[in-house]
């Protein structure tokens, strides 16, 4: 409903940006801190006055029945990467990223990531 309603979309946006090793890379232990070039393309960005709302979709086989347990399972296999394109959005476009959400054709499921 948000995104009918919205008077702009952008849609596959390609983005680069870069951010330190230590910041992506969880186990980074070398004494050089050194710069991990972060590329990809959103998918969707719906614009509103106070922020981004932004929508991943994505095309996985699921074959098990929603639950709660199912949509953590999601949350957790993409975190890193909304996490990412969240950093890449509110670092160029300089707007806090408000909402963020996957989108699951195989079930015509909408996820909100915390």
């Amino acid at each position: 409903k948000k995104m009918m309603a919205a008077s702009t979309l952008y849609r596959e946006i390609p983005f680069s940006f870069s951010l330190p090793a230590s910041e992506v890379y969880a186990s980074w232990d070398h004494e050089k801190e050194e710069q991990v070039l972060i590329q990809g393309v959103i998918d969707c960005l719906i614009p509103t006055e106070d922020g981004w709302i932004l929508v991943d979709y994505k095309t996985d086989m699921i074959t098990e029945d929603v639950t709660s347990d199912l949509k953590s399972k999601l949350i957790q296999r993409y975190e890193t990467q909304m996490n990412l394109y969240k950093q890449a959005i509110e670092s160029i476009w300089k707007q806090p990223v408000k909402e963020t959400y996957l989108y699951f054709f195989a079930k015509h499921l909408l996820v909100r990531v915390p």
